[in-house]
């Protein structure tokens, strides 16, 4: 993504959580008909040889808890990836913490993140499959998150001019 690509934990960390967050983009514009579909899906082939291998995922079926439903799970995510670029802003404010992260290619992990998020904005508002009244918790965190990038890249920017 960027110049040096240190594998330290945060710039890891960011990087990881941006790519996530891409891929929420990119999952939430596919999966906007398949709300209501459980995520657990389990191949049974129809083999006697694989009697202990049931016998044990049966076990794991049985004692595990069940799955949080989808929409819990991806405002759990988001509420971390807003966690982690609210730690990213306090980094971006210190000038040495600037340079390092621009080195470590914060700027187009950012910038990719901020494109998508408009295209997918200009894409469901053509769209208007989704009621004007009503915004969902996601939606708003979501909102927030690409505020935050956009500040954090304009942080960057002020601070450390060397990172465009």
């Amino acid at each position: 993504v960027g110049k040096g690509q240190y594998l330290g934990l945060l710039p890891t960390l960011i990087r990881f959580s941006l790519a996530a967050l891409n891929s929420f983009l990119l999952q939430e514009d596919v999966n906007r008909g398949m709300e209501g579909q459980d995520d657990t899906n389990v191949d049974n082939n129809g083999d006697g040889d694989d009697t202990g291998l049931e016998l044990g995922l049966a076990f794991i079926r049985a004692t595990k808890p069940p799955p949080l439903p989808r929409k819990i799970r991806q405002e759990r995510a988001l509420e971390f990836i807003d966690a982690v670029l609210t730690l990213t802003s306090t980094v971006i404010s210190v000038p040495s913490g600037t340079s390092a992260l621009t080195d470590c290619g914060i700027i187009p992990a950012l910038v990719s993140t901020i494109a998508l998020d408009s295209q997918m904005t200009k894409n469901s508002n053509n769209s208007s499959s989704m009621e004007a009244n009503e915004e969902s918790y996601s939606n708003s965190l979501l909102k927030f998150i690409t505020a935050q990038a956009i500040q954090i890249l304009e942080g960057a920017i002020v601070t450390h001019t060397n990172a465009l």
